[in-house]
């Protein structure tokens, strides 16, 4: 899953309204977790279908801190792909905008 903070303003369409560098929390399922966590695997991140930053030691709960000023103002897509090192792989996309 992808989590933006609590409390987190959003539009009447219930997306998410962002400013500033945000933390994002990433979590594996729980029925995903304990095999997941048996083998290393890495967290892509996306904003709008483009490479935007990836983290090689992955674990679970993660926090990025997305920094919203490398991105235009207006709506995006930050999808988070995990390719575990043994061919398995999950992905995650949460719609924001940006203000």
């Amino acid at each position: 899953s992808v989590e933006l903070p609590a409390g987190t303003p959003t539009t009447p369409e219930d997306v998410p309204i962002v400013t500033g560098t945000i933390p994002v929390r990433i979590s594996l399922a729980p029925e995903d977790r304990g095999y997941i966590l048996q083998a290393p695997f890495e967290l892509v991140l996306y904003v709008d279908t483009i490479f935007f930053a990836e983290e090689e030691g992955g674990y679970s709960p993660f926090t990025y801190l997305l920094d919203t000023a490398k991105l235009g103002k207006g709506p995006h897509l930050l999808t988070v792909n995990l390719i575990s090192f043994d061919d398995h792989f999950g992905i995650a996309t949460t719609p924001l905008v940006v203000d």
